[in-house]
């Protein structure tokens, strides 16, 4: 029983490991700069739309929190600030 909560934790502990220190074996980039799947990647890979997606994340989890009721707070939520947010960044 001890020999298999060793074994159980070593395991762990090798996972934990190669989840810190593992790194992409290569970084995909369109070849083409003048397409739209590089004018996408690029757009994905930029800080601005990391904080794009976590202040959207934070919002939702807030939005969630407070149980919206009031329809239309929803819905300016979901359809009018996304836009408005996306129309700034073009």
């Amino acid at each position: 029983m001890l020999a298999t909560k060793r074994c159980i934790y070593r395991v762990k502990k090798q996972c934990i490991d190669f989840a810190i220190n593992a790194h992409p074996a290569c970084r995909y980039m369109p070849k083409n700069k003048n397409s739209v799947k590089f004018r996408v990647w690029k757009l994905v890979v930029s800080t601005p739309f990391e904080y794009f997606i976590m202040v959207m994340i934070a919002m939702n989890t807030v939005i969630l929190m407070m149980k919206v009721t009031s329809l239309c707070l929803l819905a300016c939520y979901l359809h009018i600030f996304p836009i408005r947010i996306l129309y700034h960044f073009i």
